[in-house]
């Protein structure tokens, strides 16, 4: 999907899953953490997020999760600022994501003396 194609949604087929990646309010431009064009693509992962939900495809969301003294946060010896902190507004999903009652959540960055950037490490 191009940036100046809004129409297009991509099309699932039997046995594709959509992951969504940590797109929380700390990641946004107006949070702790921001990312550079985070904000633009929510209107694009909720048009695939409904294609996949209404073809009956899994959804998967990642978050950081992290415990207030974890490990990668500057005040602890790590170089990112505090973001993402477990049972904080910052660590919710972006307002306005269309995620499924039925998505499967993964929390990440969960143990405070292990970095942790993968939800396919340590996670369960």
């Amino acid at each position: 999907m191009s940036d100046t194609d809004n129409t297009h949604v991509f099309s699932p087929r039997t046995g594709d899953a959509f992951l969504v990646v940590d797109l929380q309010r700390d990641i946004l431009s107006s949070g702790s953490l921001p990312v550079q064009g985070a904000d633009i693509v929510l209107p694009k992962v909720n048009q695939v997020l409904h294609e996949f939900h209404r073809l009956g495809c899994p959804v998967v969301a990642t978050r950081d999760w992290h415990p207030r003294d974890h490990c990668s946060f500057t005040g602890f010896g790590g170089r990112w600022e505090p973001h993402c902190v477990q049972d904080t507004s910052g660590a919710e999903f972006a307002a306005g994501l269309k995620l499924p009652s039925d998505a499967l959540v993964v929390s990440k960055g969960t143990n405070r003396d292990r970095e942790a950037y993968s939800a396919y490490s340590e996670t369960g």
